[in-house]
């Protein structure tokens, strides 16, 4: 199949105009994130985050970087981590998506008793 340039075109702006609603829409879920950063965090205390970066930092770029729902799924595991069973450190947001991953973090992390 072979595409006029005004077919190419109208290729690239639709796929322009869906790139675009994706990142309004990433903009949009992460609204409750960017207020706890400026207006909750705070007020509980700052610094009390016990990884590099922030919890809150490391879920914005989650999503900006595997999308709304992967994204999710790494930042609320992220924040399950984010208590006294677990040691810290640095723990930045993965380049590739995946559950096994996900999981060893869980261990990786886990306090030794």
């Amino acid at each position: 199949m072979i595409l006029s340039k005004s077919g190419v075109l109208q290729q690239k702006k639709k796929h322009l105009t869906v790139r675009v609603m994706k990142r309004i829409l990433r903009q949009i879920f992460l609204i409750p994130i960017y207020f706890y950063r400026l207006y909750l965090s705070p007020i509980m205390g700052i610094g009390k985050c016990r990884y590099i970066p922030t919890c809150s930092s490391y879920f914005i770029q989650a999503v900006e970087k595997h999308g709304i729902i992967k994204g999710t799924i790494l930042g609320a595991s992220r924040l399950l981590r984010c208590r006294n069973s677990f040691l810290g450190g640095v723990d930045e947001v993965p380049e590739s998506f995946s559950f096994k991953q996900i999981k060893e973090q869980f261990i990786i992390f886990k306090k030794k008793n």
